[in-house]
C-alpha cells in the first residue's frame, strides 16, 4: 500500500527532482565578487550554499561567533545578507568548530600534497563528504564555495564529480581591492599571498615564485609584492581551468548584459539553476605601487607566463592564461596613464607630510625626554621632601620630648620652691617660738635673780 507523503517529503522530492543531485563547487580567489556569486546560489530555495568551506575560522567558531561574522562587521563591499557561516550551525561541535574540519585545510592543503595531479587528503574527503551529505539530507543542492580551492579544484572534481564553476576577475582589479583593504588597515588579503606561497613550496613553480620574490614586503606599495601576487594567480587559474565546467568572468558580467544572460543559461544547463547575474557591478579601487621600470615590469610578467606554460598541457588553457595576462597588463597601463602623475604628486606630498610627521615626532620625543628628566627631578625632590618631612617629624618629636621634660623640670622646681617656702615658714615659726621661749626664760631668770 502506498504511503501518503508528508509536506516535507514532498518538498524534498520536488526540489531534488527539479535539479541534479550532484554538488556544485564554486572556486575563486579573494576579492573576486565570489561572495556576490555565493549569495546568488544562497538566494535559490533549492540550494544550501556553504560560504568558504575551508575558511580557517571554521576550526574554532561557535554559534555567537558565527552570528557576529557578517558583511556589516567590516568594510566588505558585500551584499547585505545573513551571517556568512549560518549554514554551518547544524555542523558545529559542542565545544566549537565545524565537525571534521581541520585548520590545516585552509592553506597547508591549498595544493594537494602530491602536487598538481595529487588527490585530496582523507580528512578533506571526509569533511567535504559530510557537507554534501548534510545538504542533500536537507533536500537541497550542495553549493560549496571557497577562495582557497583554485589549487585543488581538479582534486575536488576527481573526488566528488559535480559541477565546477571558476570565478575570474581581472587580476589587476583584484589587486586594487587587496590594496584598498590594506590601505584601510586590513592586511589579511595581502597576507594570504605569502601564506599560499609558503604553504605550497612543494610545487616547483610556486617555489620559484616564492624564491624569486623573496625580498617582497607585505605592502600595497611594493611592486614585487604585486608581481608575486600576479604570477601566483595566473598559475592558480592555469591549475583550475582544466576542471571548470563554467568560468564566470565577472568583469564581462558587469559590462555586457549578453554575457550575463549566457552565464545564466549555461549554469541552468549544467545545474538546473537559472541564476540572474545581470546586476553585477564592479568598481576599481586603485593601485598604489610604482614600477621601477615599466619595460622590466611587463617583461617580468611575460617571462613568468612562459614558465607557467611548461606546466600546462592544454593549449586552450594556456591561451586563457595569456588572455588574463593581457587583460591585467592592459588595466595596469590604463591605471598608469590616468594615475601615475597623480600618484607621483601624492607621493611627493606624502613624503613631505612624512617628513613633517617625523619632525614633529622628533619634537615629541624631545618633549618626552624633557618630561622624563622632569619626572626624575621630581622624584629626587619628592625624595628630598620626604627626607625633610621625616627629619621634621623627628625634630618635632624631639621638641615634644624636650617640652615634656622642661614642663616636668618646671613642675619639679615649683615643688622644690613650694617645699622651700614651707620650710621657711616652719623656720620662721620655730624662730618665733624660740624667741618666745627665750623671753620666758629670761623673765624667769630675772625673777630668780631678784629673789
Amino acid at each position: 500500500m502506498a504511503m501518503e507523503s508528508t509536506p516535507r517529503q514532498a518538498l524534498r522530492h520536488t526540489e531534488l527532482t527539479d535539479a541534479p543531485r550532484g554538488p556544485v563547487f564554486v572556486h575563486s580567489s579573494f576579492r573576486t565578487a565570489s561572495t556576490w556569486v555565493w549569495s546568488k546560489f544562497r538566494g535559490d530555495p533549492r540550494c544550501l550554499a556553504y560560504c568558504e568551506i575551508f575558511h580557517e575560522q571554521l576550526a574554532s567558531c561557535t554559534g555567537p561567533q558565527i552570528a557576529a561574522l557578517h558583511d556589516g562587521g567590516w568594510n566588505s563591499h558585500h551584499p547585505s545578507a545573513a551571517p556568512y557561516f549560518l549554514e554551518f550551525l547544524p555542523l558545529l561541535e559542542p565545544e566549537g568548530g565545524v565537525k571534521l574540519y581541520g585548520p590545516e585545510m585552509a592553506f597547508e592543503r591549498f595544493l594537494p600534497a602530491g602536487g598538481v595531479a595529487g588527490t585530496l587528503s582523507n580528512a578533506e574527503v571526509a569533511y567535504v563528504r559530510a557537507l554534501i551529505d548534510h545538504a542533500e539530507g536537507c533536500g537541497r543542492i550542495p553549493i560549496l564555495t571557497d577562495t582557497r580551492t583554485l589549487g585543488r579544484a581538479g582534486a575536488l572534481k576527481q573526488a566528488f564529480g559535480g559541477t565546477s564553476v571558476v570565478i575570474y576577475r581581472n587580476i589587476f582589479h583584484q589587486w586594487g581591492s587587496y590594496s584598498a583593504q590594506a590601505a584601510g588597515g586590513n592586511g589579511y588579503f595581502l597576507e594570504t599571498v605569502n601564506a599560499t606561497l609558503r604553504a605550497c613550496r612543494h610545487d616547483p613553480f610556486i617555489r620559484q615564485v616564492d624564491d624569486f620574490f623573496h625580498d617582497r614586503t607585505t605592502s600595497e606599495e611594493d611592486e614585487r609584492s604585486f608581481l608575486a601576487f600576479a604570477a601566483l594567480h595566473l598559475y592558480l587559474y592555469a591549475l583550475a581551468l582544466p576542471s571548470a565546467d563554467l568560468v564566470l568572468d565577472v568583469n564581462r558580467l558587469a559590462r555586457d548584459p549578453g554575457a550575463a544572460e549566457d552565464a545564466r543559461q549555461r549554469l541552468k544547463d549544467l545545474t538546473g539553476l537559472p541564476l540572474d547575474f545581470s546586476d553585477c557591478r564592479l568598481a576599481f579601487e586603485g593601485s598604489l605601487f610604482a614600477t621601477r621600470s615599466p619595460v622590466a615590469f611587463r617583461d617580468t610578467v611575460q617571462q613568468f607566463v612562459k614558465l607557467i606554460g611548461a606546466h600546462v598541457a592544454d593549449i586552450r588553457v594556456l591561451a586563457q592564461v595569456e588572455r588574463m595576462r593581457d587583460e591585467m597588463l592592459e588595466e595596469w597601463e590604463r591605471c598608469e596613464f590616468y594615475a601615475a602623475r597623480t600618484r607621483g604628486l601624492l607621493s611627493g606630498r606624502a613624503a613631505r607630510l612624512a617628513a613633517e610627521r617625523d619632525r614633529r615626532q622628533a619634537d615629541i620625543d624631545t618633549l618626552h625626554a624633557d618630561i622624563d628628566i622632569l619626572h626624575a627631578e621630581q622624584k629626587v625632590v619628592r625624595s628630598e621632601n620626604e627626607a625633610l618631612r621625616q627629619n621634621l617629624c623627628e625634630t618635632q618629636h624631639e621638641l615634644g620630648a624636650a617640652r615634656d621634660a622642661l614642663d616636668g623640670e618646671r613642675r619639679r622646681r615649683a615643688g622644690v620652691e613650694a617645699e622651700m617656702e614651707r620650710l621657711r615658714d616652719q623656720a620662721g615659726a620655730l624662730g618665733r617660738r624660740n624667741a618666745k621661749l627665750e623671753r620666758r626664760g629670761l623673765n624667769g631668770l630675772k625673777r630668780l635673780w631678784r629673789h
